[in-house]
């Protein structure tokens, strides 16, 4: 999570130092009633009030933990299709042998 702001000045949306920040009232707890922060834009220091500060979600969890899932996925169908192939095999092996004790050949 990012907390951003507008500057006053150049009205761009600037971000603001949010490490260990959830709440509002941490914002105040921090920094008291008025927020320092300096615009990237252009480089002026000004103060907000913390309800003046928003928050905007980052994407890159979302995007890491896509990766992670799809390589996940990726890699248990491989196991999942190993699993089966196996299994196929063994059943065919034990069909053909169950097929072979069963069967006689005629003594006569």
């Amino acid at each position: 999570m990012r907390l951003i702001t507008y500057c006053k000045s150049c009205k761009k949306s600037t971000p603001i130092n949010s490490r260990g920040i959830l709440l509002r009232t941490d914002l105040e707890d921090k920094y008291g009633i008025e927020v320092p922060y300096q615009c990237k834009h252009c480089v002026t220091t000004q103060k907000t009030h913390p309800n003046q500060i928003y928050a905007q979600s980052s994407k890159l969890p979302m995007v890491f933990t896509s990766i992670v899932g799809f390589l996940f996925l990726i890699i248990g169908f491989f196991i999942l299709g190993a699993i089966i192939i196996s299994a196929g095999f063994i059943s065919l092996q034990s069909s053909n042998a169950t097929l072979f004790n069963k069967s006689t050949v005629f003594q006569g």
